[in-house]
């Protein structure tokens, strides 16, 4: 064998081995992509992304969170004012409101559009108030709690730093409406409910449950995906603490 061929042989030997390295990487690449593209979902031929904006049934929705193929959403604004409750009673489980969510409202979709809203698990805990309600409730249209609040909208530690009258920081801004908004904590006054005011202020004081003029801005979690809803699977809302 010529030291020439033997060269030629070598030159060989790296040229498909390189090759070959590169056709593994490619495939490697492209199945990754295909795996990113099935996690990737739309709402009207829009990508869904936290924080951006969609419309469905309808309303404006603030997107709020993706987890296991569901988005959360927070209506943009302001749909309506209303009562908390009637009775001016501040527990979630038996409000007038949960039962117009749930009832009127959520029937106002059309059927197409209610089999994307999925059932959650609202966990009712007043830990930042120190008042606990009631046992959790099996929703599909829900206010947020005050927990949930400060999760999404920004936590400047006030609320767990000994400041339990109101929330007053740098993320006013984010949680700013057109008028004052209802949550669906219990307050630490009795029969109060907390809520945001129009400034983005959060009062834990709260006001009365039966004040018609609040504004109510109802959240849901959406399916993106529907075969991920098998009659066996449930969202829960987030329990940040307690």
């Amino acid at each position: 064998m010529s030291l020439k061929w033997f060269r030629k042989f070598i030159i060989s030997v790296v040229i498909l081995l390189s090759l070959g390295l590169f056709f593994v990487a490619w495939h490697l690449f492209v199945a990754d992509e295909i795996v990113n593209q099935s996690n990737i979902y739309h709402i009207d031929n829009v990508t869904v992304e936290v924080g951006i904006v969609v419309e469905f049934g309808g309303i404006v929705w603030r997107v709020l969170d993706l987890q296991d193929g569901r988005a959360l959403l927070l209506s943009e604004y302001i749909l309506e004012p209303r009562a908390f409750s009637r009775e001016n009673h501040a527990i979630w489980e038996i409000s007038d409101l949960r039962a117009y969510l749930n009832g009127e409202f959520y029937y106002r979709f059309a059927e197409e559009e209610r089999a994307h809203i999925a059932e959650t698990r609202v966990i009712n805990c007043g830990a930042l108030t120190g008042r606990l309600t009631r046992d959790d409730t099996i929703d599909k249209i829900f206010l947020l709690s005050v927990e949930e609040l400060v999760h999404y909208f920004g936590d400047s530690s006030q609320l767990t730093a000994g400041n339990n009258n109101w929330l007053d920081d740098q993320y006013n801004f984010a949680r700013a409406a057109s008028n004052a908004w209802w949550l669906r904590t219990p307050a630490i006054a009795s029969l109060q409910v907390v809520f945001v005011r129009a400034n983005g202020t959060v009062l834990l004081l709260g006001t009365n449950a039966h004040d018609e003029s609040l504004g109510v801005r109802p959240a849901l979690w959406r399916y993106l995906d529907l075969s991920l809803d098998n009659g066996a699977q449930m969202k829960n809302s987030k329990r940040i603490w307690g």
